[in-house]
């Protein structure tokens, strides 16, 4: 009930173009601002996605999805967690779309670096700048998939505990 609440009270909000009128802010986490405008085009885009994702569906995981990531990309710079170029590529490269599509495969069918590095610089001098802008949404979002993997795989090194350990204390 809550969460229905805190949906609507939000569509309002967003619809009405914040609490006051000169507010360009949907909301603030840890003193960071979301703005209103690229909030709705991600509500729009995620509404655009998923079939039969109504509006209150596609705020509400537009919202969870812009906390989490603000809370990570604010532990990733505590712990200094970045991601290179050479490691980007060979995370978009575990993408079957991507590994497997004949565009980027040399003649022994195998996965072509340098095939994929002229189809991105193609991507970069195409004349329609929303070619390049969608391209690097989804670097970004590999990226920040990348660093969430890193992080988890952290935790998770950190919490193990060998058999041994475990009957000695025991």
């Amino acid at each position: 009930i809550a969460l229905a609440l805190f949906s609507f009270v939000l569509a309002d909000v967003i619809k009405g173009g914040g609490f006051s009128s000169s507010s360009n802010d949907v909301g603030s986490v840890n003193g960071e601002d979301i703005m209103t405008q690229e909030f709705m085009q991600k509500v729009a885009q995620a509404e655009k996605q998923g079939q039969n994702t109504s509006n209150t569906q596609a705020i509400n995981s537009v919202w969870e999805q812009e906390v989490k990531n603000i809370l990570f990309n604010e532990e990733f710079e505590k712990l200094g967690i970045r991601i290179g170029s050479d490691q980007l590529i060979n995370i978009i490269k575990t993408d079957p779309n991507i590994s497997q599509n004949p565009q980027f495969l040399n003649e022994t069918g195998k996965f072509d670096e340098n095939k994929f590095k002229e189809f991105v610089k193609s991507k970069r001098n195409d004349p329609n700048p929303d070619t390049w802008k969608q391209w690097k949404n989804y670097e970004n979002t590999v990226e920040q998939y990348a660093k969430e993997l890193m992080y988890n795989n952290m935790i998770k090194s950190a919490m193990y505990v060998t058999k041994a350990e475990g009957k000695f204390k025991h």
